[in-house]
């Protein structure tokens, strides 16, 4: 398996994996090129900027996107952000991370497990929709707003 590692060390250009933007001295990355396979490292910072949000549409239909691990400095994870992302099974959300958009992980068939960290307020409609092979699931006690159907198609499993 090939493990990319979209990461300032990394010895490859990162602008050629993703793109992104700066506003305000933060960063959002934009997209990713949809070929990426394995897992992905993404930076505390671009230029300097520290890397708060993962734009809408950003890793959308990465279908051999395994893993990804987010920086410390993540805030928000946008509209569809990694939706139909069939072989992601691992995420890693950062401390920081206050919200999750609409769909973010829609159709991300493979994800078991997810840990919310506390610092978490929103999760959009459809944010897990139809990731069937989620098993576990926390919900921190600072949400505020569970978005239409967040959670469609989890199976709770419980043992005896």
């Amino acid at each position: 398996m090939k493990h990319l590692s979209v990461d300032c060390d990394y010895d490859e250009n990162i602008t050629d994996y993703l793109t992104y933007a700066i506003n305000d001295g933060k960063v959002t990355i934009t997209d990713c090129d949809e070929s990426v396979i394995g897992d992905v490292v993404i930076p505390d910072t671009i230029e300097g900027y520290p890397v708060t949000a993962i734009g809408e549409l950003a890793f959308a239909n990465c279908f051999k996107l395994e893993g990804i691990k987010f920086p410390e400095s993540l805030t928000e994870i946008g509209d569809s952000s990694f939706s139909t992302c069939i072989s992601l099974e691992e995420i890693s959300l950062p401390e920081s991370l206050e919200a999750i958009g609409s769909n973010a992980f829609g159709d991300c068939y493979s994800i078991e497990n997810i840990v919310l960290p506390d610092s978490i307020t929103k999760i959009g409609d459809f944010a897990f929709y139809d990731c069937s092979s989620l098993k576990s699931v926390n919900i921190p006690q600072g949400v505020t707003e569970i978005g239409n159907q967040a959670f469609q198609g989890f199976v709770l499993w419980k043992y005896p």
